[in-house]
């Protein structure tokens, strides 16, 4: 992996387990980590965006999945899918030390 998906310097120098898992369009909302670190700062239910997605500790959002996506019980017996591993946002905290990584790319997406 070369480029902005070389995530492998990160990992080095701040001993971080974090890989890259995917440049796509993804709808996310805030997990409970997301919801305890950025609280009300990010005020939407869900966004729909395109992100470098990093998958490892420290993940802040995870995959929305509107469950009338899969109402269907013909295409969808066992209800929606398992979300996509990874987040835009990560974030580790060691003692008094932090190390955050922001993976979106449309500023739009998160102002």
């Amino acid at each position: 992996i070369e480029g902005i998906f070389n995530i492998s310097p990160l990992r080095r120098k701040f001993n971080v387990d974090w890989e890259f898992g995917a440049y796509t369009k993804r709808s996310i909302k805030l997990n409970d980590l997301g919801k305890e670190i950025i609280g009300d700062a990010f005020p939407k239910d869900s966004v729909y965006t395109k992100s470098h997605f990093i998958v490892g500790e420290g993940e802040l959002f995870t995959e929305f999945q509107d469950p009338e996506d899969y109402e269907d019980e013909e295409y969808y017996p066992d209800g929606p899918p398992s979300p996509a591993p990874g987040s835009p946002v990560v974030t580790v905290v060691r003692g008094s030390k932090s190390v955050s990584y922001f993976g979106f790319v449309n500023w739009r997406d998160v102002s």
